[in-house]
């Protein structure tokens, strides 16, 4: 099969991408030979970057990561650390990997090349494939974990003179993190009104709206039994014993039981009266065992809290299940530890904490045969029976009672194996996306999503739940929207004499008004203004309905102004200025008008004008009037000057035009006969400076990005010592 990666950043063809059959008999059973005098060295190493198929299609390059983990040791209480390399991509991916072996020794006797080596790659889950003469190969893991990935490189070119060729012998060091679907759960949909913020949550707490697993890799192997088994009563009953089993298949097929330290601990939830009638034994799946409390018939002690019978075959309303407590066997976990478990111990016996691992029970002395020969004698190599056992398999807890007249139930019991490496990770909550209407990110787990005014019913929305690794994963949240009541009592009001407004709020079918602050409970009210002038007051109606099971209430503000009307601007002056009039006057009012030759040219709230665009030897004259609200005073007296203080330098070769204009994002300036460098300064119609540009006299034309820019009419002024020109340009939306 041939995949063509185009699309990639490196232009990359995978040749012979073999999914089915792994070699490896051939990668077992090649047989290197070390020619150290003649071989030059080879190196296996990876790229940087490895290409990621996903299970929608897409193709992309991502970077292999670095990574120094802290590994605590519980056993010693030490810290160790490792450097290694990752590859971390989502369950179901299809992965293709890149060699790039390392050759420090090129060229001294030999040339050598990638081309010429063959590659034997180890995927860690018991798949291997050899590759010649191409250091790309595809893999599909399909249980999501960590692997130790492991790559061999042959150097084919002495094979001939020494029969093997030369081969690398480092370790890549780089281990395959697997993530997976962490979404466990989302809720309900949740009722809300609309215009409602509704705080979308993502995370391991149940308050959450989705509710996602933190999923940490611990890399070991547990094996756990979960059922209620009556405890048959003695030697009378059809079988002396309970016999349940826990199936293992996590490790690699020929995998045996070879240290002590394999099994980290047994713990078994049960009870049971007058422990000393019992004996606890763990079987592997060859048959070998280990006991894990010998039958000495003596002590009288409980385990948990045995239930009401004392005799019997079997589970009956007279012989109920009482309740169980946690005992762990462990040669490893040796804080508070036990010793060997006995009848002749406090009753009830003390359970063991499995969150921090202490008050475990050990292993007793296994070929006792007496108390005198180590009944309750602890012995920290219990395990070694086991040695040599296949770990995967059933294995088997056998629990007999050898005397009558007792009560007891096993409730669960677990295998826990040791690590299989160090290699803990976990992928961890990066981003939520969420899409539909009005929604944000309040933090990188909370969307705050706010049903648009008029929605109502069952509103779904995507949702993707991205993790550390880049993974994501996609699911959908529902809100069940009922309509709050929409109100609109109409833009502020104001005038220049006190007055009443007819004020209706609508929604005739809601089950409560409030108006404020008169606290009127009608749909409809007439509002007064406040009888003071340059004052205002605003009116709030609240509206409830109910849709038979929430209710939603909204509200509007309106506001009424009263103004007084201002006097006219006095003290009106022309100040002549390089290439500009300054304008000025006196007011108390709010905002102005300024006229120029009878035509309007500014609104500002200012009073003070900049007037650049003027002509040499012109009269203008100019006027303002005064606003409070809609409240205008009569217009100013006039004054007039004419405009004398233009350069009159010779500028008859210089043109300068916009387009396009009008223009809603960008307009380009282009000029003619530039011969110094000028200013491009853009004003606003009320003289206030908007930006400043530099026009170079080796350009010709000048890009002028308007988007940010209010729709209006913009003077753009062009000046230098010689020069001074303004352009009109229209800003629409």
């Amino acid at each position: 099969m041939t995949i063509n990666m185009k699309h990639l950043l490196f232009s990359i063809s995978l040749f012979f991408l073999s999914f089915g059959s792994f070699a490896q008999s051939k990668f077992d059973s090649f047989s290197y030979r070390k020619s150290n005098d003649t071989c030059q060295r080879v190196i296996a190493d990876l790229d940087t970057f490895f290409v990621k198929y996903d299970t929608l299609g897409n193709i992309s390059n991502h970077l292999i990561k670095t990574i120094t983990d802290s590994v605590y040791s519980s056993l010693d209480s030490t810290w160790s650390y490792r450097t290694y390399r990752t590859v971390d991509f989502c369950e179901g991916d299809l992965i293709a990997l890149v060699a790039k072996p390392q050759f420090p020794d090129n060229d001294n006797q030999y040339h050598q090349s990638m081309n010429n080596c063959i590659y034997y790659w180890d995927f860690g889950d018991g798949d291997a494939d050899s590759i010649p003469y191409n250091n790309l190969v595809g893999k599909i893991w399909t249980k999501p974990k960590a692997y130790e990935l492991k790559l061999t490189v042959l150097d084919t070119n002495l094979i001939y003179e020494n029969g093997t060729g030369c081969i690398s012998e480092n370790n890549i060091n780089t281990i395959i993190r697997i993530t997976q679907n962490p979404i466990k759960s989302v809720k309900a949909p949740v009722e809300i009104c609309s215009g409602t913020p509704f705080m979308l949550n993502v995370g391991s707490d149940t308050n959450s709206t989705i509710i996602i697993d933190s999923i940490k890799r611990e890399e070991s192997i547990t094996g756990l039994f979960d059922s209620l088994i009556f405890i048959p009563d003695g030697p009378y009953c059809p079988s002396l014993y309970l016999e349940t089993s826990i199936f293992i298949d996590d490790f690699f097929p020929d995998k045996t039981f070879d240290s002590i330290n394999d099994l980290r601990s047994v713990c078994i939830n049960m009870e049971h009266s007058f422990v000393g009638d019992l004996s606890i034994e763990l079987y592997c799946p060859n048959g070998q065992k280990t006991i894990l409390k010998h039958f000495n018939h003596t002590g009288g002690s409980n385990m948990g809290i045995p239930g009401y019978g004392n005799s019997g075959c079997e589970m009956s309303p007279t012989n109920l299940p009482g309740t169980g407590w946690t005992y762990c066997y462990s040669n490893q976990y040796l804080d508070s530890a036990r010793g060997v478990i006995s009848g002749n111990m406090p009753s009830p016996i003390d359970s063991s904490n499995t969150i921090n691992h202490s008050k475990y029970y050990q292993t007793p002395v296994q070929n006792a045969t007496s108390a005198a020969t180590g009944f309750e004698t602890p012995d920290l190599n219990g395990f070694s029976t086991l040695i040599g056992c296949p770990m995967n398999g059933e294995w088997k807890l056998r629990i007999s009672d050898y005397w009558g007249n007792d009560n007891g139930f096993l409730f669960w019991w677990k295998l826990d194996f040791k690590r299989i490496n160090t290699w803990d990770y976990q992928s961890v909550l990066d981003n939520v996306v969420v899409e539909g209407a009005n929604n944000y990110n309040l933090s990188n787990d909370t969307v705050v999503i706010t049903p648009i005014i008029d929605s109502s019913g069952l509103i779904r929305y995507n949702v993707s739940v991205i993790d550390d690794f880049g993974c994501v994963w996609d699911t959908a949240a529902y809100l069940n929207v009922a309509q709050s009541p929409i109100i609109n009592l109409g833009s502020d009001s104001s005038s220049c004499a006190p007055f009443s407004l007819s004020l209706n709020c609508g929604n005739p079918d809601a089950v409560s008004y409030l108006w404020l602050p008169n606290g009127d409970t009608t749909q409809s009210i007439i509002a007064s203004s406040p009888q003071t002038l340059d004052s205002s007051i605003s009116y709030i109606a609240q509206v409830t309905n109910y849709n038979g099971s929430i209710y939603c209430t909204s509200s509007d503000t309106i506001t009424l102004f009263v103004n007084s009307t201002p006097l006219s601007p006095t003290n009106l002056n022309i100040e002549e200025q390089h290439n500009l009039f300054k304008i000025n006057w006196q007011s108390n009012a709010q905002s102005f008008e300024l006229y120029r030759n009878d035509t309007l040219i500014a609104i500002t709230p200012e009073q003070e004008y900049i007037d650049s665009n003027l002509v040499h030897g012109e009269n203008y004259c100019y006027e303002v009037k005064a606003f409070n609200g809609i409240c205008e005073s009569d217009i100013s007296n006039e004054v007039c000057e004419v405009f004398l203080d233009i350069n009159t330098i010779e500028t008859n070769n210089f043109n300068a035009y916009l387009y396009p204009n009008p223009t809603s994002n960008k307009t380009i300036l282009r000029v003619e006969g530039l011969n110094e460098n000028a200013n491009v300064r853009i004003y606003d119609i009320t003289g206030r400076l908007i930006k400043t540009l530099e026009l170079n006299t080796d350009q010709k034309e000048l890009e002028i990005d308007v988007q940010n820019f209010a729709k209006g009419i913009y003077n753009i002024r062009i000046s230098n010592s010689t020069l001074n020109t303004t352009k009109k340009l229209i800003v629409n939306r």
